[in-house]
C-alpha cells in the first residue's frame, strides 16, 4: 500500500509541476540565465474578451536579479488557412528587474481562433536565453461573443 500512495503522489507532483511549468517558464538552459527570468501570461493564460468588445491579452516579465540586456515582444495572434497572423504587437527592451514588465495586446473584436505569443530574449554574463511560447486558444464564434466578457 505505501508504494501505491508513493506513486499515486509522484504523479500528482508531476501534473502540477507541469502545468506551473506552462504558465510560468524559465527563459534559457545556459547556466549564466537560467532561472534569471520568467514570463507569465495573465491569468487565464489566454487572450480574453473584454468589455468594450475588445480581445486583450498581456504578460509580464520578470528577472530574479539583473540582466545585461532584456528584449520582449507579446503578439496577439488570429489564426488564418494559412497559419497565425499577428494583429498586435507591444515591446520592451526594459530590463525587468527590480520590477517587472507587463506587455499588453488589444484589438476589437471579431470571431476567430486567438492565441498569445511571447518571444523574449534575455542575455547575462555573456551568456544569452531565449524563449517564445504560445498561449491556450481563444475562440471567438460568432459576434454575439464579442458582447460577453470572458
Amino acid at each position: 500500500m505505501p508504494v501505491i500512495r508513493h506513486v499515486a503522489w509522484l504523479a500528482a507532483c508531476a501534473v502540477l509541476l507541469g502545468t506551473m511549468a506552462a504558465c510560468n517558464p524559465v527563459i534559457g538552459a545556459a547556466p549564466g540565465a537560467a532561472g534569471r527570468c520568467r514570463v507569465k501570461f495573465a491569468s487565464p493564460y489566454r487572450p480574453i474578451v473584454t468589455t468594450g468588445r475588445i480581445i486583450r491579452g498581456s504578460a509580464s516579465v520578470l528577472c530574479t536579479g539583473p540582466v545585461d540586456f532584456d528584449h520582449a515582444v507579446l503578439h496577439l495572434q488570429r489564426k488564418s488557412p494559412t497559419g497565425w497572423d499577428t494583429r498586435d504587437s507591444d515591446r520592451s527592451d526594459t530590463i525587468p528587474y527590480p520590477a517587472a514588465v507587463t506587455l499588453l495586446v488589444l484589438v476589437p473584436c471579431t470571431p476567430g481562433t486567438w492565441q498569445l505569443v511571447y518571444d523574449v530574449q534575455a542575455s547575462y554574463q555573456g551568456t544569452t536565453a531565449h524563449e517564445t511560447n504560445a498561449s491556450d486558444p481563444l475562440t471567438v464564434t460568432s459576434h454575439a461573443d464579442c458582447g460577453v466578457a470572458r
